[in-house]
């Protein structure tokens, strides 16, 4: 049986253009929640569980303690710009990103569904929330970031698992050309 493919192609992430639109064509709330996935390159879980007693300022930003995926605590970094936007759009008493009726967390089903439906209008394009992590890892390896680099922003457990789903760049036919031995 072959092995699937565990490299993203270009369709499996956002450019930064359509990040940016995104943000634009979303109701604000939610352009504040992508900001941060984008921002922060984290699930979506670890975003809508930050707690505002975990949240450190510091001074050019804010550190945020969340629990990751296979229970490993993990930083994420928030402007302090981003973070003053959050708070006085969700006014959260315990979560960051609280719903104001009920005292919990926004949901992820939630924030899943109003991207599904502005990507499906505005970018004819099936969106969802780890969309913005992939794009953000993405984009940071296309800019010559340190692959070991992006791998702790990542929180990924081996820069070679970064590598093999992220390390999706292609050399042109014109670079092909260019180096070969004539």
């Amino acid at each position: 049986m072959p092995k699937p493919s565990l490299t993203l192609t270009d369709s499996k992430f956002l450019s930064q253009a359509e990040i940016k639109l995104l943000i634009g064509k979303l109701p604000y709330k939610y352009s504040l929640i992508i900001q941060a996935l984008y921002g922060t390159g984290c699930r979506v879980s670890e975003l809508l569980g930050i707690k505002l007693k975990d949240c450190e300022s510091l001074k050019t930003h804010i550190e945020a303690k969340v629990i990751g995926k296979g229970g490993k605590e993990t930083i994420l970094i928030i402007s302090k710009e981003l973070l003053k936007e959050i708070q006085k759009e969700f006014k959260g008493k315990l979560y960051l990103f609280e719903n104001g009726k009920t005292g919990k967390p926004i949901t992820r089903q939630l924030v899943h569904r109003t991207l599904q439906r502005v990507g499906k209008d505005k970018l004819n394009r099936k969106i969802h929330p780890h969309l913005t992590r992939h794009s953000r890892i993405s984009h940071l390896l296309q800019d010559g970031k340190p692959l070991d680099a992006v791998s702790r922003f990542a929180n990924h457990f081996d820069p070679s698992f970064t590598a093999k789903v992220y390390g999706h760049n292609k050399l042109s036919s014109k670079e092909i050309l260019e180096t070969a031995i004539s």
